[in-house]
């Protein structure tokens, strides 16, 4: 499902729950940008990230949840100093001229390490740790590191404008709308003919298809209703019969 898709059914629902329309488009984009960052750490979850206590393998990330795998980044970088990253969760990283892998750890872990003569980080043994949003790397010498790791989703959001006749008109991902008289942007900013073309902000969800009922739900239960497994599938079934007979 696309927002647009996600929206019209959040209404629908709330409507046969006889809830009225629970949602106007701008408390439905206010509440999937909140649910967005949370929803994603429940998957991770779900995935097993979290029981593990461990760095995962490149292949067990991978592996671990297939419906995440859109949100796995893997590159590699250069290492000067210090490594601006901003990731969510890490998945493994290796010296990529090497090909020995670089741990994960914390700054307690490499202050017990740093002064031992066996476990201090070594170009055999190296390491990397997160300090004030940045990747560090010891030892030195580590100069190319290939990193895996879960990428934050983007923030969604669905475009939409007001048109002459006062009716929300959505906007999909990477359209376009030439402006008419009297017609208003989603910021609430008027527009008159021969105004800029105006180009969507539409950001879709960067969540598996699979994931969209769950998502859907997690909406719903910020209203107060909460469906049972299937339900969204009848519901979606129940309003084409109605649109049919429309």
């Amino acid at each position: 499902m696309n927002l647009n898709e996600i929206y019209t059914a959040c209404n629908y629902i709330a409507n046969k729950n006889k809830s009225g329309n629970a949602f106007n488009i701008n408390h439905f984009n206010h509440l999937i940008e909140l649910l967005t960052p949370d929803f994603f750490k429940k998957k991770i979850e779900e995935s097993g990230y979290f029981i593990r206590g461990r760095d995962l393998t490149e292949r067990e990330g991978l592996l671990s949840s297939k419906i995440l795998e859109e949100l796995i980044a893997n590159e590699t970088v250069a290492i000067g100093g210090a490594l601006t990253y901003d990731f969510a969760y890490n998945i493994g990283a290796h010296d990529s001229d090497n090909n020995i892998t670089v741990r994960l750890i914390e700054e307690q872990e490499y202050h017990d390490r740093v002064g031992d003569s066996v476990l201090a980080p070594s170009a055999a043994y190296p390491v990397m740790m997160i300090r004030d949003g940045a990747i560090t790397v010891y030892p030195d010498s580590i100069a190319n590191i290939n990193i895996s790791y879960y990428r934050y989703p983007n923030t969604p959001f669905l475009d939409y404008y007001i048109d002459d006749n006062g009716v929300i008109q959505f906007l999909s991902d990477g359209a376009t709308h030439t402006w008419a008289d009297d017609e208003i942007d989603s910021s609430g900013e008027s527009h008159s003919a021969g105004d800029p073309d105006w180009t969507s902000l539409t950001e879709e969800l960067e969540f598996d298809v699979d994931l969209h009922d769950d998502f859907l739900n997690e909406i719903m239960s910020r209203v107060g209703i909460n469906l049972k497994e299937g339900m969204i599938s009848q519901y979606a079934e129940q309003r084409k019969a109605e649109q049919r007979s429309a």
